[in-house]
């Protein structure tokens, strides 16, 4: 009787993940009305001012879409790193990209979406996964930074050695 009953109830648990993962495809109602791509590969946020980059750090703007795989660092490196992808010219002929904050990433963020909390036709081939934002956890805890999980738009604190991926952003002046 017990397999029965745990059967049943893994059965019931699996449909019931499978459900709410196809109800949300259905379901993704886009709230974020002031992010406005542009074919160049960047979405401009008019409310905060902000152009991102479309793709995750590591692939490529081809045409109309993202291209190749996306590339995940531990936050100690990421300093360096976009200092580095800037030196070398950066994207879009703009040399000043940097890592955003908890709240400018949660912007992207929407609610009705799931796996990934993201407007896929804004950010295509967005990692369902975390993604580093620039702040320290607590100044008490050096050790861990925030990240924002595009599976379903929920921060999380995580130790700073630990590999996610990056979207980067500008400040449009």
């Amino acid at each position: 009787m017990k397999r029965y009953n745990y059967f049943s109830l893994q059965t019931l648990t699996t449909f019931f993940i499978l459900s709410f993962s196809a109800f949300s495809v259905w379901a993704c109602e886009l709230k974020n009305t002031h992010l406005v791509p542009h074919k160049n590969g960047t979405v401009l946020d008019k409310q905060k001012n902000l152009t991102w980059m479309r793709c995750t750090l590591g692939q490529e703007w081809i045409a109309d879409h993202c291209e190749g795989l996306s590339t995940r660092f531990p936050w100690w490196d990421l300093k360096k790193n976009v200092s580095t992808f800037n030196e070398e010219g950066g994207f879009n002929e703009k040399t000043d990209w940097r890592l955003p904050t908890k709240k400018e990433l949660e912007t992207l963020i929407e609610p009705t979406c799931f796996d990934p909390a993201i407007n896929k036709t804004l950010f295509p081939l967005t990692a369902p996964s975390g993604y580093w934002a620039s702040d320290v956890f607590n100044h008490s805890a050096p050790k861990y930074a925030w990240l924002v999980f595009f599976l379903h738009g929920q921060a999380y604190f995580s130790d700073k050695s630990v590999d996610w991926f990056v979207r980067l952003v500008r400040d449009e002046k």
